[in-house]
């Protein structure tokens, strides 16, 4: 007869069942303690909070991603207030995620960044060219609204922005919502879009600089992470 281990109740088993209950009482429990071997961060404190434990070097994580994010957009805004452009628009904010959070990610690198914003414009606005929009304001001005020759715009643009960017390998989402902000008609002139991506590569050049100042743990490119990626292999 074939028995699982679980299912036995010998003296044995309850005498061990026993000893490893006294090991974890008499555990002192101070709310720190030194990770094992198998922790993921090795020679990193951690902070215990009932069942919930979280390490030193994650807090500071978190709180790199709150600073530097707030920072970043923090500059642009004051750029756009003091020249009066549009150097502030909501897909920043999901591009400084991406690079304070996970920097050493292709979709944050400056080649996916600088590339796939590019892309957004392009099909944002050539969606307003081929649909005679380019002149018309923004969908939220009272004598515009969402027109059918709108939906067809918003729609090539959004998806020829995604096919560009997987058929180019420079994906990065946030490009996603630039080429909506174009198509929409938020920022559609040449100069203001000229603007926007002098934003964008204002925030990535910010990124690189506080990334090789504050994160040692992570490697930033200068263009693409391939050869990073390539490095960590090889090595591994």
């Amino acid at each position: 007869l074939a028995l699982k281990m679980e299912t036995l109740d010998t003296p044995f088993t309850r005498m061990k069942h026993v000893e490893m209950a006294s090991a974890s009482a008499c555990s002192p429990d101070d709310g720190l303690h030194k990770p094992s071997k198998t922790d993921a961060d090795d020679n990193d404190y951690h902070i215990r909070c009932g069942a919930y434990t979280v390490s030193y070097k994650r807090i500071g994580i978190v709180l790199y991603t709150i600073i530097v994010p707030a920072f970043e957009i923090m500059t642009m805004s004051l750029i756009a207030h003091y020249t009066n452009l549009p150097f502030i628009f909501p897909s920043l904010g999901a591009t400084t995620f991406l690079h304070s959070a996970l920097p050493d990610k292709l979709p944050s690198s400056p080649r996916n960044t600088l590339i796939g914003h590019s892309i957004g414009v392009l099909f944002g606005y050539t969606g307003l060219l081929l649909t005679s929009l380019d002149d018309h304001p923004f969908i939220g001005d009272e004598t515009e609204g969402v027109s059918l020759a709108r939906v067809v715009c918003v729609s090539y643009a959004i998806g020829m922005t995604c096919g560009a960017m997987v058929l180019f390998n420079c994906n990065h989402p946030p490009a996603g919502a630039t080429t909506l902000i174009v198509a929409l008609g938020i920022i559609r002139t040449l100069p203001t879009l000229a603007v926007l991506m002098a934003a964008v590569a204002i925030l990535t050049i910010e990124t690189w600089i506080i990334t090789k100042i504050f994160r040692r743990d992570v490697v930033y490119p200068i263009w693409s992470n391939e050869h990073c990626k390539r490095k960590s292999d090889s090595e591994s």
